[in-house]
């Protein structure tokens, strides 16, 4: 009976160990597919890439959309929730993930996303991207908590690329909105994940300006 008692929790204690890699490698593997196809429609004469599904359901821990998205200038974009932008890369972290419009729980799922609202990346305004920062769906921003002052954070959009650097680095309770406020001169991205792992009391935001 302890033998198998002792089989069972060895049984168990895998599975617990297993279920963030599973995550993990599904993650990597649907955001691999899902930029090979945006790459593929955009040397198809820039046909708009595919719409992720469940994009009504929002994620309940990031910040809410603003509502001033024509007060950012240079602001001219016109993407769907769900529809993918290009791509986030920060080297320190190894961070290199699909950024993808709106924040609805696939969308966060598969990468990191663009909150409405926000001015799009290399415009001047405020340009916010949330991410998740737990082991269910992969790494995602788990170690947005290493990043340091002038570290670069890349935001690949169609043939362009856009690079900031981390210019400040703060925690804010949930409800403090004025970290998303649009700047109306400078070119500026701000991250935002959940803090800390698990509890999520706080958010953790990494804030950088444009390189130009």
């Amino acid at each position: 009976m302890r033998k198998k008692i002792g089989k069972l929790m060895m049984i168990l204690g895998i599975g617990i160990i297993l279920i963030p890699i599973i995550g993990s490698v599904y993650t990597y593997y649907e955001s691999k597919k899902r930029y090979e196809a945006y790459l593929r429609d955009l040397q198809q004469n820039n046909m708009p890439p595919g719409i992720i599904g469940n994009t009504d359901e929002q994620q309940e821990v990031i910040q809410p959309e603003t509502e001033n998205s024509e007060d950012a200038k240079g602001q001219t974009y016109n993407k769907e929730e769900g529809e993918i932008i290009g791509r986030i890369k920060i080297p320190k972290i190894k961070v290199d993930l699909l950024l993808i419009e709106g924040v609805s729980k696939k969308t966060l799922e598969l990468g990191a996303g663009h909150m409405k609202g926000t001015a799009f990346p290399g415009n001047i305004g405020n340009c916010a991207i949330a991410g998740h920062r737990n082991y269910t769906f992969g790494q995602i921003f788990n170690r947005l908590n290493e990043v340091e002052l002038e570290d670069e954070i890349i935001l690949e959009v169609e043939e362009k690329s856009y690079l900031y650097k981390v210019k400040d680095i703060i925690l804010v309770r949930p409800e403090e909105v004025s970290i998303l406020e649009q700047s109306q001169d400078k070119k500026e991205v701000t991250l935002i994940t959940c803090h800390p792992v698990y509890r999520a009391t706080h958010r953790l935001i990494v804030k950088g300006e444009l390189v130009e």
